[in-house]
């Protein structure tokens, strides 16, 4: 791992990522001039191909599904060490969405609703697609999903991509958060 730049405020940080493009960005949720999560969406338009880890001291789990909406690849309190950091940074180099066990379970937990049509007006994806976002909301990248399947990465990735479409979201982790709002995956599911 190689720190590539540093940035004091939102406004940098964005311009640093727009011109470095660096894997992953590693950023404060309370930063001057632009929090952490409009940092993840600016972040999204300058360089699709990083990955927003938010560090925070804050586990209020409105901030954590703004990150969550925003795309962010993770949610971090400030307590971690150092190692669990490390490690987590590489989780998310290796695909996978990383968040402190305490904020997601508040972030994730469904709302209470008497509705009795649980999709909202949302179209329901598959079961084949269901299937490959239970997988995905575990934390399982696309290779994984494809050999426990037994069916290819590109298959893998067109059910993820119809269930975004079908959602109305553009990410995984936003596709996950909808799925576990609308009651379609339980928090017991995500371990």
């Amino acid at each position: 791992m190689q720190v590539v730049a540093e940035a004091s405020n939102g406004l940098d940080a964005v311009r640093r990522i727009e011109e470095l493009l660096p894997d992953i960005a590693l950023t404060d949720l309370s930063m001057p001039g632009m929090n952490g999560v409009e940092i993840a969406r600016q972040a999204k338009k300058v360089s699709p191909s990083t990955r927003v880890v938010i560090l925070s001291a804050y586990g209020d789990k409105e901030y954590v599904r703004e990150a969550l909406q925003a795309g962010v690849c993770g949610y971090l309190l400030k307590k971690i060490e150092m190692p669990s950091l490390v490690a987590s940074l590489r989780l998310v180099m290796a695909g996978e969405m990383v968040w402190d066990s305490e904020c997601a379970q508040s972030a994730l937990a469904a709302p209470a609703s008497g509705a009795s049509d649980r999709s909202g007006g949302i179209e329901l994806p598959h079961p084949r697609e269901m299937e490959v976002l239970r997988m995905a909301a575990r934390g399982r990248v696309n290779k994984e999903i494809a050999l426990k399947l037994g069916i290819s990465q590109r298959t893998v990735q067109t059910h993820l991509l119809n269930t975004y479409r079908k959602l109305g979201v553009d990410n995984r982790a936003s596709a996950v958060l909808c799925a576990v709002k609308q009651g379609w995956i339980g928090l017991d599911e995500l371990t």
